[in-house]
């Protein structure tokens, strides 16, 4: 409580800046302002970047200069990062504001910074590779042919950079259509692989473009002579995701959508009957992500 008291009797804004997801700069930003209150004082510029095993944070005054810098090693929750970054940033104000000199590290940049836009393209910190492991469930559409499956993906991505790249395995119930005396049943599990791009907040966007290779399996019942068949198909997809990042699991929900350029055609034998296969497939999906922070 002391503590507190002593922050709130300082006159002095901190705008908290970076591309730290755990935590992020607005969970630090939200927990400073209940240490440093509003006010017109100076304005401080802070960042916040992921580094390998924690973060980073650096000041800068008013003029882009750099005055203090320090990195926080932890494995703590991201809620607890977010408190005890704010509270070295309080820390130092206080100093700054009884005008004590702060002593950067070795590491730290030097020199003065011309502006903040310059501050914003420095050179991103040193970063840990971010693992994860999705599973989600879900309903798809192909030609007004419903099916319900499963996703399960593998994610591999950066802390401070939006791109990543994701391996997903999709597989859905078969879908039946009639065919002149008989029915088909068809299916298309899918492997993906393609980049993924993150627009980082309070609730991600992530958008994902990808290359789909399928095995197509179709059967015939009701015919004078059943019969089945295996075939590859290639295809393109995309998915936009809107996730909400925890401190062990994100939850997701995406909507995703297929097209197969090739022709497939079903033929009945001795009968003047065809039937084209869908070559587009929308799917609404929602799940949940496990990450290695």
């Amino acid at each position: 409580m002391a503590a507190t008291l002593l922050f709130a009797g300082l006159l002095s804004a901190v705008s908290v800046q970076g591309d730290a997801t755990c935590p992020t700069a607005s969970a630090v930003e939200e927990r400073l302002r209940a240490l440093l209150p509003d006010s017109t004082g100076p304005a401080h510029l802070a960042r916040i970047e992921a580094i390998e095993g924690g973060v980073r944070l650096v000041l800068f005054d008013r003029d882009g200069r750099p005055v203090a810098s320090r990195d926080l090693e932890t494995s703590a929750p991201c809620e607890q990062r977010a408190e005890a970054c704010a509270v070295v940033l309080a820390v130092w104000e206080a100093e700054l504001r009884a005008g004590t000199a702060l002593a950067l590290p070795a590491a730290a940049p030097r020199g003065p910074v011309a502006s903040r836009a310059e501050v914003e393209t420095a050179e991103p910190a040193r970063s840990a590779l971010r693992v994860g492991l999705d599973l989600g469930v879900g309903g798809s559409l192909a030609a007004l042919q419903p099916a319900v499956g499963g996703v399960l993906a593998a994610s591999l991505s950066r802390f401070d950079s939006p791109w990543g790249a994701r391996l997903s395995v999709v597989a859905s119930s078969a879908r039946i259509f009639e065919l002149g005396p008989g029915a088909v049943r068809w299916l298309r599990p899918s492997l993906a692989l393609g980049p993924t791009w993150t627009a980082r907040g309070g609730l991600d966007l992530e958008v994902s473009a990808q290359a789909v290779a399928t095995l197509l399996s179709v059967a015939g019942s009701g015919f004078a002579e059943d019969s089945s068949a295996l075939d590859f198909e290639a295809g393109l997809a995309t998915e936009a995701r809107l996730v909400r990042r925890g401190d062990r699991v994100d939850g997701w929900m995406g909507l995703w959508a297929g097209v197969w350029p090739g022709r497939q055609t079903v033929r009945v034998s001795g009968a003047e009957l065809t039937a084209e296969l869908p070559r587009f497939e929308v799917a609404l999906r929602a799940g949940l992500g496990f990450a290695a922070r």
